[in-house]
């Protein structure tokens, strides 16, 4: 049996997010599905901005490699997701979108801290099932 090694790697863009801190990733294989949880913790200084209302688009990359001794890691799947996220300090209205290439999705949040949860999180994002991907190997 033929051992191998799978790596996930997460790309945050815009990279002026300094001092962001990343949660996870929370990789899991369940019936031959590898889903992933993970997040981003925001800075005080990007919610500060995000307070006054400074827009922010935020863009996940949750890639999954399979590492090799001798030959390049090889790409075996990934995801994009884009966020942004948008507030009216005035009327106290929070924005937030997400879209992954296919489908956007368009939240309005009456309270600051549940946009921010929903919009820097991914939660059991199903990335491949090993079984369909791997059956003839």
């Amino acid at each position: 049996m033929r051992k191998t090694a799978i790596v996930l790697t997460i790309l945050l863009l815009p990279l002026d997010v300094f001092g962001a801190e990343i949660i996870g990733p929370d990789v899991r294989l369940v019936n031959n599905e590898v889903s992933v949880t993970t997040g981003l913790l925001m800075d005080s200084k990007g919610i500060d901005e995000l307070k006054k209302g400074i827009s922010k688009e935020i863009t996940f990359y949750i890639d999954l490699f399979r590492i090799w001794k001798i030959w390049p890691n090889e790409f075996i799947a990934g995801k994009k997701f884009v966020k942004t996220l948008r507030s009216d300090p005035i009327k106290r209205e929070y924005t937030a979108t997400s879209f992954d290439g296919a489908t956007l999705i368009k939240k309005r949040f009456r309270d600051f801290d549940s946009m921010l949860e929903w919009t820097l999180s991914v939660k059991d994002l199903k990335l491949i099932n090993t079984k369909d991907k791997y059956e003839g190997a």
